[in-house]
């Protein structure tokens, strides 16, 4: 029987195998007494999606860190969305990261409620990629937070490009978590989107849509991210994918 999500970090905690984050609460109190955000709205399970594709936390901060051209998104929309669900205030910037020769869209928190949401809802700190899944209480909820969490995922994670054949394709995810991967392919299939073969090159695997699904997914599951918006009107437009790399690849 799947544990609730508070439960296991209960027990971790008791365990001491995970110490509870002390950092001061910005809505007030101590860090480890705030209280996570528990209904798994729209806006809620899009963040989780978020978090799932870009997101990273440690004991002290989380941040979402994503390309220069994604400044628009973290800015009009991501920054929003933490407002509404934490009533924290966030600020998106660039950021040079000699490692990556490039700019980053970078936000960044250090709210105990922003937290404790992670825990709830099954995240631990540190290194996520291979281990990282759908938490179980988005698999149980219904079709809008479902639809939502991948919207959330597919702007971070996902990309509109071209295929190796030169042909336009959409991926939903981009992951090194087996588990990620196959469940979210399970939640594109029960909102009856089909799905091409899950694949797997260089420790990567890729859940896209059928190509004939494109228009389905896109007016299903959709986008807020401006990037993958231009993109899909560029290609709505043109039918070509021409465009679309020259505008920003994948």
């Amino acid at each position: 029987m799947d544990m609730w999500p508070s439960l296991v970090y209960y027990h971790l905690v008791k365990a001491g195998v995970y110490e509870p984050i002390r950092a001061r609460d910005r809505r007030g109190g101590r860090g480890n007494k705030a209280m996570p955000v528990t209904t798994l709205t729209p806006s809620l399970a899009e963040f989780l999606g978020i978090h799932v594709g870009d997101g990273s936390y440690t004991a002290h901060a989380w941040w979402l860190k994503d390309g220069f051209e994604e400044i628009a998104y973290c800015q009009n929309f991501v920054s929003p969305l933490l407002n509404d669900t934490f009533q924290i205030k966030t600020h998106a910037s660039l950021k040079w990261y000699p490692s990556h020769r490039t700019p980053r869209s970078v936000i960044r928190s250090q709210s105990a409620v922003l937290f404790r949401t992670l825990e709830y809802f099954g995240f631990m700190p540190g290194r996520k990629a291979r281990h990282v899944k759908v938490p179980q209480l988005v698999l149980d909820a219904d079709e809008e937070v479902q639809k939502s969490f991948l919207k959330g995922l597919f702007d971070t994670d996902g990309s509109i490009g071209a295929g190796s054949d030169q042909r336009p394709i959409i991926v939903a995810v981009y992951t090194r978590s087996k588990d990620l991967a196959w469940t979210v392919n399970q939640l594109i299939n029960e909102l009856g989107i089909e799905t091409r073969k899950v694949t797997m090159g260089r420790e990567t695997y890729q859940v896209a849509p059928r190509r004939s699904e494109y228009e389905n997914w896109m007016r299903t599951v959709g986008t807020s991210n401006l990037k993958h918006a231009t993109k899909w009107e560029i290609y709505k437009k043109t039918r070509s994918c021409f465009h679309i790399q020259r505008y920003g690849g994948v």
